[in-house]
């Protein structure tokens, strides 16, 4: 794991890339911040290219968090089981909030 976690801002209705850009993420620990009722939904990506479509319609969210949720020390290719070699997290808000995550 990365030896700090990073508290990164998700804009509301925007897909956020949480992990470093050049990739080699394997692992997360992460934590949905901000308010109640702040919905944040994951995917999980073999190359930084952001999704396109809404978290909703599949396979575009694999996960979906509410504030104060969170994975620790989860490997990427557990949470994201559909995608080959995944080495990127994405969040995606109907409200901006925050997202910390550690990872390695």
């Amino acid at each position: 794991m990365a030896t700090r976690a990073l508290t990164i801002p998700v804009p509301a209705r925007t897909w956020t890339l949480l992990t470093e850009p050049t990739g080699g993420a394997t692992a997360v620990s992460l934590q949905v911040r901000g308010g109640p009722g702040r919905k944040v939904y994951l995917q999980g990506g073999a190359n930084a290219t952001l999704p396109t479509n809404h978290p909703v319609d599949a396979p575009a969210a694999e996960w979906e968090f509410q504030a104060g949720d969170g994975e620790l020390n989860r490997t990427l290719a557990n949470l994201f089981p559909d995608i080959t070699s995944p080495i990127h997290v994405f969040a995606w808000s109907d409200s901006a909030t925050l997202v910390t995550i550690r990872h390695g």
